[in-house]
């Protein structure tokens, strides 16, 4: 119950968690199988709070880490690095100099 919700409130979704509670959601679940969208729209995320919903259904900043989350190691893994890391190695701006400057002008 601790880890669910020190997770809940440190994204800003500490007012739902009594309701995530009294909805059947544990720690455990949550970490398993996540929440989706049906999940959200049960604990009631105002409709104008659409980053609070978006928060709990990808499982920002998540400590996914069963035995080390208890000493915070977790959050600061999961602190977007690694995914911001991938996204700029893998996404357009490689795609982009491969294909335009780089190949187009050796082959041509």
């Amino acid at each position: 119950r601790d880890k669910l919700r020190r997770w809940v409130e440190s994204i800003g979704c500490g007012a739902f968690f009594d309701r995530l509670l009294a909805l059947g959601y544990d720690f455990a679940l949550v970490a398993e199988q996540g929440l989706d969208a049906a999940d959200v729209e049960a604990l009631g995320i105002p409709a104008d709070k659409p980053g609070l919903a978006k928060k709990l259904r990808t499982r920002h900043r998540f400590p996914f880490a069963g035995g080390s989350a208890a000493s915070g190691g977790g959050s600061d893994e999961d602190d977007g690095a690694s995914d911001d890391e991938g996204e700029d190695e893998s996404g357009s701006d490689d795609d982009d100099e491969s294909s335009g400057s780089g190949s187009g002008s050796e082959e041509s």
